[in-house]
């Protein structure tokens, strides 16, 4: 029995340097109350900062959110865009010219529903605006600045089919030209890149991953097509570091079962690799970015036990698609979607998403910022004055029972290594808070429980100092 217990021990300090292997001191997550909203992108400033956005419903309909945070987390500005009497989707964001933002998406404004291009300034507020309709339904999925310091607009366009259709404007939103793409069969594009010469665009053809490039007068070079028996979508695309692509999609098998698909290609589109990845049964992919010196890191959302999609991811890969990390968020305990994954200049993540609490319930704006191996720690440890206790003592958390979050607060009187740790009834070890030399002084850390997806009961909560050990029980009620 010592001997297991020995190995037991090893493997969990194994385990656990892996996990704090490169770890980043800033992380956070944020779950908004707002209103069957979500978020659809989010990135990292010039100045640290980040910006998201999404929708949220807001009067009538759906409204454009768009937010700005600080690096540790914080509300800087939140501005709520579109006319009170139309529904207006917001599904990329990116920076001007001017240190203010370009935004693509949708309003039902027109027939059936526009594209729309919208222009702000450095805190939100719109500058202008532009709508476009090509066949009737239409609707903005991407937007990147073109070769010129104006912007190339990716759209949906639907008449008899889904149709891809690009959109060149001047860094005015005046449009220069506009091209539609058919396939005579339901066509659609996700992601479009600008290259020095080009664009290219991946999305879906025929049920196969379609990538298009055209020239910056929108003109086809060359398309290619990846796919089999079943179904495939393409839903990202980067250029990678050996100037081909790497693609992010979705892929159907033999089962019924729809996994996240990584298709790597050299720079005239020729397949090099695909490889297909599940955590059990269904998986989506939404977003696939580069990771300098690694590989790759793909976003999404993926099953448990059952089949059923529940739980966001990312997960990690190298240059040839072996898997090197994955991890999964349930930030609320019935869904958690990650739309959106980018790196941060930490070498962290800032994710960005929907989480919902239970079935029938609101959909939550989900945000988070993570450290290298998308691990998020608890926010708020902070040592409390000048004061040095005389002993060291661990104090019962506040409030107890509680719902989704807990003070721990606790008093070091030397200079120690501590170690602070939740186990549940069993002994098994849930979670470590805090695992690092600190100074004499009164500490509180803030303990969110919900991304662990436990179970309501009693749990521990244990300090180590030295050879002192400190053990308080704690009731979690979801």
């Amino acid at each position: 029995m010592k001997e297991v217990k020995i190995i037991l021990f090893f493997l969990s300090v194994m385990f656990l340097t892996a996990e704090s292997m490169s770890a980043q001191i800033v992380t956070w997550q944020k779950i908004l109350d707002n209103n069957y909203g979500r978020f659809a992108r989010a990135y990292q400033l010039y100045d640290n900062n980040f910006i998201a956005v999404g929708s949220d419903i807001r009067g009538v309909g759906y409204k454009i959110y768009l937010a700005k945070y600080s690096f540790s987390g914080d509300s800087l500005w939140t501005q709520i865009i579109g006319n009170n009497n139309f529904s207006y989707d917001g599904n990329w964001v990116i920076n001007d010219n001017k240190k203010g933002f370009i935004i693509c998406g949708s309003t039902n404004k027109g027939n059936l529903g526009d594209g729309y291009l919208l222009n702000t300034d450095s805190i939100g507020n719109v500058i202008w605006s532009r709508s476009f309709n090509a066949l009737g339904l239409d609707q903005s999925r991407c937007v990147k600045q073109a070769p010129d310091n104006g912007y190339i607009v990716l759209n949906r366009t639907v008449g008899s089919f889904n149709n891809i259709m690009l959109i060149k404007t001047n860094e005015n939103g005046d449009v220069q030209w506009q091209k539609i793409y058919h396939a005579n069969n339901n066509q659609f594009g996700q992601e479009v890149i600008a290259l020095e010469d080009s664009y290219v665009i991946i999305g879906a053809a025929y049920s196969d991953v379609y990538l298009l490039k055209v020239n910056l007068n929108g003109d086809t070079l060359w398309s290619k097509r990846y796919g089999s028996i079943y179904s495939e979508y393409g839903f990202s695309i980067q250029l990678s570091n050996d100037n081909g692509f790497i693609i992010g999609g979705v892929a159907s098998n033999s089962s019924n079962m729809t996994n996240s698909l990584i298709v790597k290609t050299d720079s005239l589109g020729n397949m090099q690799w695909q490889r297909s990845y599940t955590a059990i049964y269904n998986e989506l992919l939404y977003s696939a970015r580069n990771l300098p010196g690694i590989g790759y890191i793909f976003c999404g959302t993926t099953d448990s036990v059952q089949g059923s999609l529940e739980r966001g991811f990312i997960r990690i890969i190298d240059f040839n698609g072996n898997v090197m990390h994955e991890k999964f968020y349930r930030a609320l305990n019935y869904f958690t979607e990650i739309k959106s994954v980018e790196s941060t200049n930490d070498n962290g993540f800032i994710l960005s998403g929907v989480t919902q609490n239970q079935s029938g319930g609101q959909p939550k704006m989900y945000l988070a910022k993570t450290d290298s191996l998308g691990n998020i720690h608890p926010v708020g440890i902070s040592n409390l004055g000048s004061e040095i206790p005389t002993q060291f003592y661990l104090y019962q958390n506040y409030p107890n029972p509680f719902n989704s979050s807990t003070v721990i607060e606790f008093d070091v009187s030397n200079n120690f290594f501590v170690t602070l740790s939740i186990y549940d009834i069993k002994g098994k070890l849930i979670s470590k808070l805090i695992e690092k030399k600190l100074s004499a002084g009164k500490y509180k850390i803030n303990y969110t429980i919900s991304e662990y997806n436990l179970s309501s009961g009693l749990y521990f909560y244990r300090l180590d100092i030295g050879e002192k050990i400190f053990t308080r029980r704690m009731i979690y009620l979801k």
